[in-house]
């Protein structure tokens, strides 16, 4: 048996930054979040063991006792920042930068009076996030048969789309709405990672023998991998916990020329791959003794692990600059994200001025 494990299975920077930053503010004193900070509920449960506590707006925290409030990667809306500088609380924005980008382009596409379309869920928070940017005018649209739906006038519109979204769902949006002929503005905002672990999955479940998702059923993302897998491989389970890795499922395992393919979304941690891949990998030594699966799995878990050490020296090459923030990849599943404040002493210095990708 071989198992191919996602390059970009798993934590995306943004939720890995926002979980260990949480974590360290627990270390400090009382800490809220506005929503959960992940979509994964043993990632919530270690936060919620370690004092911190969730509230699904800034009114929520009227008359509670003093802490410091954490903006998830999903971002807020306009409203919501304004309510926590009115209770003149201490706050922590940790939207992701990519999520800032479609707020920054929708605040600006309602500003020159265009019409926004969004590709996205309308119930999540990201999308609530970003819509409250236009002013609450914005269109959310989840298929093309809603984009079908809408109603066109002779005015000009920006198209965007949810971190998120399926590539080729809005692809195909895209190229209804420019068949239209209409002043259309495009934007592909999905998120790079992605984009990337999206194609990477429908390339796996193509050759695989059997597909597992492993992710949360409240996750966004995970639930697309899962829908894109789905397509190209009848036997693709979804797999929440470990304990669904049952005995039923590891009898599927149990043929030595078999090829399991495995993916995660961003929520996913790192450790429930690893508890997969090392469940299956021993399952597949005790029915068949004689498969030389070791030194594979050795492999397989270095390939699913990041091990990254406090006060290590690495080198990495920058992807992109944004909002001051520099992003390194490693060589790693997760790239690294370098703050503004971190990258020199001297206060005038701007990275993006000084990098560029590649660097």
């Amino acid at each position: 048996m071989t198992i191919n494990v996602a390059k970009n299975a798993g934590f995306c920077f943004g939720v890995n930054r926002i979980v260990e930053r949480t974590l360290e503010e627990a270390k400090k004193g009382l800490v809220y979040t506005l929503g959960p900070v992940t979509h994964n509920k043993r990632v919530m449960a270690e936060l919620e063991a370690a004092g911190v506590i969730v509230v699904n707006k800034a009114a929520e925290l009227e008359g509670k006792p003093p802490g410091t409030v954490i903006i998830r990667a999903h971002g807020v809306s306009p409203e919501e920042y304004a309510k926590l500088d009115a209770l003149n609380i201490r706050y922590l924005d940790y939207t992701c930068p990519d999520v800032k980008k479609i707020q920054r382009l929708a605040e600006r596409a309602a500003c020159e009076g265009r019409s926004v379309i969004i590709c996205g869920d309308a119930s999540h928070p990201e999308i609530l996030g970003i819509v409250g940017h236009t002013g609450y005018t914005a269109a959310v649209i989840g298929s093309l048969d809603e984009a079908k739906a809408l109603s066109y006038e002779a005015k000009p519109y920006t198209l965007l789309a949810q971190t998120t979204f399926r590539a080729d769902m809005f692809d195909g949006i895209r190229s209804f709405l420019e068949s239209l002929g209409l002043d259309l503005a495009v934007y592909n905002t999905i998120c790079g990672h992605t984009a990337r672990t999206q194609k990477e999955t429908g390339e796996m479940s193509k050759t695989a023998d059997i597909m597992l998702v492993l992710g949360d059923r409240s996750s966004s993302n995970s639930m697309k991998l899962f829908e894109i897998a789905l397509k190209n491989q009848i036997n693709t389970f979804f797999i929440e916990t470990i304990e669904e890795i049952n005995e039923k499922l590891l009898n599927l395992f149990s043929s030595s020329d078999m090829m399991i393919g495995v993916t995660a979304g961003a929520s996913t941690s790192p450790a429930m791959i690893k508890e997969a891949v090392t469940l299956m990998s021993e399952t597949n030594v005790n029915s068949n003794p004689n498969a030389n699966a070791e030194s594979n799995f050795e492999k397989m878990i270095a390939g699913v692990s990041m091990i990254l050490r406090t006060g290590e020296t690495v080198r990495g090459k920058v992807i992109k600059v944004a909002n001051g923030e520099i992003f390194v990849d490693l060589g790693y599943k997760s790239d690294g994200v370098v703050q503004k404040g971190e990258y020199s002493d001297d206060t005038d210095a701007d990275p993006a001025k000084d990098l560029k990708p590649g660097d």
